[in-house]
């Protein structure tokens, strides 16, 4: 409480380790979740990202609601394949957790510092869900709404050693079973079509598909930018179709 008054009220106040049991979250602006990412002078290891994926999904339904989660620094460096680096992208950003990036960015070569710029600017993100969840899910869903357009940028994580197929409903996600999605694959910049009902995707091993869906219009439809891995949840702030012009007119700041 002292420490609180004595830093002011216009300052953050980080709990290193903080737990949502804790006396910390009465005084605390936000929380550091679990270990270090990495140890000094040495490289991440799966189990580094295997980590920070878990403790986030045990207190995601604290973020932006009880404080601001810390699920400790990103690493996109060489060191690590691309695969796993964007699976640390995805699990950092996608759920609008605090950003740090550890790297030496200078280092960094560009398809790395890219995936950097994807996670920033930090998305306003609030949970779903609202219960702990101990284990680490397959899929993960975050819902945009915009007066202009609604869409899922859904997350397919293969957590496994080996290459495997990760299926899902539509109904899972809270979309209309009837209804047609056009499905965009941002970290492979491919539309995957048409879909009903579900999918079933192959994902690599340490791996994961991000994909945005979209409810089909019948007509002209933006599905993704690469500017971020929210595929528009942050630059993206009109959109009109005009049906005489068959035009449709895109802003973004």
């Amino acid at each position: 409480e002292a420490l609180r008054r004595g830093i002011g009220e216009d300052r953050i106040l980080l709990a290193c380790q903080g737990h949502y049991t804790g006396p910390e979250v009465a005084w605390a602006d936000a929380a550091r979740l679990g270990a270090d990412i990495v140890h000094p002078n040495q490289p991440p290891h799966w189990e580094n990202y295997l980590n920070q994926a878990r403790v986030t999904q045990a207190q995601l339904f604290t973020h932006n609601i009880v404080w601001y989660s810390d699920p400790d620094t990103l690493l996109v460096g060489e060191a690590a394949p691309l695969n796993m680096v964007r699976i640390a992208t995805t699990v950092v950003a996608l759920p609008g957790q605090l950003t740090f990036f550890g790297d030496k960015l200078a280092q960094l070569p560009p398809s790395r510092m890219r995936l950097l710029q994807q996670a920033l600017p930090v998305c306003n993100v609030r949970p779903l869900d609202l219960v702990p969840n101990p284990d680490l899910k397959p899929i993960w869903d975050l819902k945009i709404c915009r007066p202009f357009a609604s869409w899922d940028v859904v997350s397919l994580f293969n957590w496994n050693d080996q290459a495997g197929d990760i299926r899902f409903l539509f109904a899972d996600l809270g979309l209309n079973q009837e209804k047609e999605y056009l499905v965009y694959d941002f970290w492979n910049r491919k539309f995957l079509g048409l879909q009903k009902g579900g999918m079933e995707c192959r994902v690599d091993a340490r791996a994961n598909l991000l994909l945005a869906l979209h409810e089909n219009l019948g007509r002209p439809q933006l599905l993704s930018t690469d500017r971020h891995v929210s595929q528009g949840g942050i630059e993206w702030i009109d959109s009109a179709w005009n049906r005489e012009r068959k035009e449709l007119v895109c802003s973004f700041k």
